[in-house]
């Protein structure tokens, strides 16, 4: 069992007299906690951790500490406190972790914190010790406050355990950014761009010079390649943007004369939408728009310039998002659509390509966001994703590409979501950085989830806001208790295994 960076532990110890509890505070975690009655101060605890268990009489110990977040690491509440068992694992085969945290809130002087407990039961040279592990989300940093007693006296510290878990306060702290702060741009992002001309490498050869008639054909023998399948429930259809007519999928008209719910679909990847689309899959790689379509919701999922034949050259998060824009435009004109009820969502690319029209100034009623890279920059850094088309040398290319620069400008709600075991701060940036400058977006760390195993279970819960969206303003919410179920509903065996999800080894 490991513990970090103390700030301050108390042990009970029994005299035979009654003795108020009295809170403590620390300036350096920022916070009050209140001990039980009979507490007292004990620097071997605070400097062991784990030795505690000695005391003769009570047998029951408290222990504070912060783990300070480190650049670019960010982990759901869920995995930190599932991440703090795997030495326990290791050490004791025999452990025993509790289901799934248990959440509640942490009053303090900025508002509520949101705040997990798991408890887990293992030996320590042949006695069995239970523990119940607090962490807290200060917006600074995190609080990790431990509590335990031999397990054959757990029930009877029951009441103290909870009291003292319920006695923390934090004071008002503000979140600092998870990676380095990115550069705000002061002009609109189609303004910026006048003032830049990317360079596109083109990636395929022009076709020779063909008649009308030879191009008719041509595209005809194309639109039949691409038609999806009978029973899919969609259509090929084309709408009007900038470099010509452009194809795209639509969820076929349901005949019910009634105005419905839809949903703009980028698909992720590189080329446009896909069989993906329609396609069923595994709960934990299921990239399809089924949970839309299935409920009811229409859904457009649009190929951009230079994707599955359509005219212009593909850019890559650059003109395409004026694609976005006119896309939307068809969608909101759909006679079974409702117009104040279209949505936007994306998967990587794609939800890049989402954050851009949003900070664009892209109409839709909210923006949803699953893998997205708020920040090109780093992943240029790293040699980018091999199918660049524009310069990956040059900076400015992915900084014109990067919404991030571009928050300030968003004007209509954004709900993005990322799985906590992947790179997701320049998201949690993106978000701080909105709510700082009074813009709604929000990010949201889905436990033990990857860039694709997030999929299936946040839509179901998408769709349920989309269906129950009737207000006259969207006032949608999310919080990790919710996504936490929804993934191990959709994965039930997600805990057989956490160690190697979180360690990789």
């Amino acid at each position: 069992m490991t513990t970090l960076g103390l700030t301050f532990a108390l042990t009970i110890s029994f005299a035979g007299c009654k003795s108020e509890s009295k809170p403590v505070h620390d300036d350096r975690c920022g916070c009050t906690f209140t001990p039980a009655p009979m507490m007292r101060a004990d620097p071997e605890v605070r400097e062991d951790g784990l030795l505690g268990y000695g005391n003769g009489f009570a047998e029951l110990y408290a222990r504070m500490d912060i783990v300070p977040r480190r650049e670019g690491e960010a982990l759901s509440l869920a995995s930190w406190l599932y991440l703090q068992t795997v030495a326990e694992i290791s050490e004791s085969p025999e452990t025993i972790v509790s289901p799934k945290p248990r959440y509640f809130e942490v009053p303090g002087e900025g508002g509520k914190r949101p705040a997990a407990m798991l408890e887990t039961t293992f030996h320590v040279n042949g006695v069995q010790v239970r523990m119940r592990r607090v962490m807290v989300d200060t917006g600074r940093d995190l609080l990790l406050l431990q509590l335990w007693t031999l397990a054959n006296r757990w029930e009877r510290h029951a009441d103290a355990i909870e009291t003292m878990t319920r006695s923390l306060r934090l004071d008002d702290v503000e979140r600092s950014t998870f990676g380095k702060p990115a550069a705000l741009d002061s002009a609109p992002l189609f303004e910026a761009r006048e003032a830049f001309s990317t360079k596109i490498a083109v990636t395929e050869e022009a076709d020779p010079e063909l008649s009308p008639e030879e191009q008719a054909a041509v595209s005809a023998a194309l639109d039949e390649q691409l038609q999806p399948p009978e029973g899919s429930g969609y259509e090929l259809i084309r709408y009007a943007a900038a470099p010509g007519p452009m194809r795209a999928y639509l969820t076929q008209d349901p005949g019910d004369g009634k105005k419905h719910p839809a949903v703009l679909w980028v698909e992720g990847g590189f080329g446009g939408p896909s069989e993906a689309l329609w396609t069923e899959a595994p709960a934990d790689n299921d990239p399809s728009a089924l949970a839309f379509s299935k409920a009811g919701i229409v859904v457009m999922s649009p190929a951009f310039r230079g994707e599955l034949g359509n005219p212009g050259q593909v850019e890559q998060w650059y003109g395409e998002t004026e694609d976005v824009l006119a896309a939307l435009e068809h969608l909101r004109a759909v006679p079974w659509v409702d117009p104040e009820r279209v949505y936007l969502a994306g998967h990587s690319t794609g939800g890049t390509q989402v954050l851009l029209a949003a900070v664009a100034g892209a109409e839709f009623r909210a923006a949803f966001v699953f893998g997205a890279r708020a920040d090109l920059e780093p992943v240029v850094r790293e040699g980018g994703y091999g199918f660049e088309v524009f310069d990956i040398q040059d900076p400015r290319e992915a900084y014109f590409r990067s919404p991030i620069h571009w928050v300030r400008f968003l004007e209509r709600p954004v709900f993005a979501f990322e799985g906590d075991r992947e790179y997701v701060a320049d998201l949690l940036d993106m978000a701080e950085q909105a709510q700082a400058a009074n813009r709604p977006m929000w990010t949201y760390l889905v436990p033990l989830g990857d860039h694709n195993s997030i999929l299936a279970p946040v839509e179901g819960l998408v769709v349920q806001r989309i269906l129950g969206d009737t207000s006259p303003h969207p006032v949608f919410t999310f919080a990790e208790p919710e996504l936490f179920d929804a993934m191990l509903a959709a994965q039930p065996d997600l805990l057989d295994d956490v160690d190697t999800l979180l360690t990789g080894e």
